[in-house]
């Protein structure tokens, strides 16, 4: 607790699904939380409307005398990326070299969040060592954000951290378009999911509390770990989609034949993350099972759909 106490920590991205839980799991411990919030942040100096104003980023976390800063701020939608890329390249890369730009000037120490995506088509289960080869938009400019920042260590000596989570799931997650909200949702809805590749691609799902106690030990060990270190977070077991959305359904206690469209959208076959650096370094383990994250998950949209 006293780590945290009074500590002043920015959270970009703070609105979102991962940002809100650290935000608030942060508060609970004391931090004092500066939330730079999708399109805009409350604080002091009013209403910043991009993350792409570097100057402002910058006021921002000067003014607020920030000591610590977790960037998790990004355009994450893969087909939004497809459609728009200058959008999400300007979003998740640029908006990441302002955030480094900000934090050397001022020296502030930087938790970056990265992604499984940005190993791309490498082969599963990624470890750290493994070289990023992403394909897509969102999953390249993941890639990007990753390689700037562990360039600022090089060049600057910043101290940074890098995670590198598997497919998030949880509680609190508004985003329809990925595969956990849209499956529950339909499920409660007495309505097919709509599965348009083939079913079979397999992920490693973690649960929002795993991964926000994940970045809370990343921070706390950042002194003591070398600039620039890399961490994956999963669980290690992956689930296809189509497993995954008859297990969800059978949880709503619906039985009901996805739609399997067998299109080709590009997906890698596989993918999954060793963490057992995690293990080894920040002594982080994932306590909740799919079965338990998902059966606490689906609750949870119960009473926000109120269904």
């Amino acid at each position: 607790m006293s780590f945290w106490r009074g500590k002043r920590v920015m959270v970009t991205g703070a609105s979102g699904f991962v940002g809100s839980h650290l935000a608030e799991c942060l508060r609970d411990k004391g931090a004092v939380i500066i939330p730079l919030s999708h399109q805009c942040v409350h604080d002091r100096q009013g209403i910043l409307e991009d993350i792409r104003d570097r100057a402002q980023i910058t006021r921002i976390m000067a003014a607020n005398r920030v000591e610590l800063c977790f960037h998790l701020a990004a355009q994450a939608i893969g087909s939004i990326a497809r459609q728009d890329p200058i959008t999400t390249l300007e979003t998740n890369v640029q908006g990441t070299w302002n955030v480094l730009e900000a934090c050397r000037i001022l020296k502030v120490p930087l938790i970056l969040a990265s992604s499984d995506k940005a190993y791309g088509n490498a082969p599963s289960p990624y470890t750290e060592d493994t070289p990023l080869e992403p394909a897509g938009i969102y999953e390249t400019s993941k890639a990007c954000a990753d390689f700037l920042a562990r360039s600022y260590v090089r060049a600057y000596g910043l101290s940074v951290a890098i995670a590198r989570p598997s497919n998030l799931y949880g509680e609190g997650d508004r985003n329809f378009t990925r595969i956990v909200p849209y499956a529950i949702s339909q499920a409660l809805r007495g309505e097919p999911t709509v599965i348009w590749g083939t079913g079979q691609a397999q992920r490693d799902y973690l649960h929002i509390n795993d991964m926000t106690s994940g970045y809370v030990m990343l921070a706390e060990s950042l002194e003591r770990l070398p600039p620039g270190s890399v961490f994956n977070f999963g669980t290690g077991r992956t689930v296809s989609v189509l497993g995954l959305v008859e297990f969800i359904n059978s949880l709503v206690g619906v039985d009901i034949k996805p739609i399997i469209q067998g299109q080709d959208t590009g997906e890698i076959e596989v993918q999954s993350v060793d963490a057992s650096k995690a293990r080894r370094g920040l002594g982080w383990v994932p306590a909740i099972t799919l079965e338990d994250g998902m059966e606490r998950t689906v609750d949870w949209y119960k009473g926000f759909l109120n269904v």
